[in-house]
């Protein structure tokens, strides 16, 4: 009788090759799984399960999944590099580490570079949903 797993060939999937997360990328199973689950919160929820139409309004629902109502009240999701405006918070930001994790999430939703090339508005309306919450 034959084993059939001698007929499968484990193919990694492209576009975690890519992937500059916290853990190097080789190509195996295991490694797979280890960067899967980065994508992880704390509290168990999946976040590139996470439905969402367009890179924006993604990274609205990835802020209340990564971080609290009390977080999100006292800080903003990034503090601003103008000085003088009147806009620039007075609030620290949030954690970078969860930052970074919110934005490679989008990057591995969306495509690579989107949380770049969205950065602007992703900034604005989550800064503004932190402001919200106060």
């Amino acid at each position: 009788m034959l084993n059939i797993h001698t007929f499968i060939q484990i193919v990694p999937d492209p576009g975690l090759a890519e992937y500059k997360g916290p853990a190097e990328h080789k190509g195996t199973t295991g490694d797979m799984q280890q960067e899967e689950s980065h994508f992880i919160s704390k509290s168990g929820v999946n976040l590139l399960q996470i439905r969402s139409q367009n890179p924006g309004k993604y990274a609205l629902a990835l802020l209340d999944a990564l971080f609290s109502n009390e977080e999100q009240s006292t800080c903003c999701y990034k503090a601003s590099t103008k000085t003088n405006s009147s806009s620039a918070s007075q609030k620290p930001p949030l954690s970078p580490n969860r930052v970074k994790l919110l934005e490679d999430c989008i990057d591995k939703k969306f495509g690579k570079g989107m949380a770049a090339f969205n950065d602007q508005k992703i900034t604005e309306s989550l800064n503004q949903k932190c402001r919200d919450r106060f």
